[in-house]
């Protein structure tokens, strides 16, 4: 996780302008990327609480995804 070569996106031969919102490889790997973050978000919320990692404005972007 966090490698640009990890994206279907990376050296696609298909690759145009705004096909981030259409392209099924690319919305099944953005679904299973914001698992990982929402659960590594959980972890680190129960270790540090929430007001100490993140600010107002991340918080309650986070809170919108839920």
């Amino acid at each position: 996780m966090g490698k640009i070569g990890d994206a279907p996106c990376f050296q696609c031969n298909e690759r145009q302008f705004g096909c981030h919102g259409k392209c099924e490889k690319y919305l099944s790997f953005r679904k299973e990327r914001d698992k990982q973050n929402d659960e590594r978000t959980k972890r680190l919320e129960i270790l540090y609480g929430k007001k100490v990692i993140f600010s107002k404005s991340k918080r309650e972007r986070i809170e919108r995804r839920r």
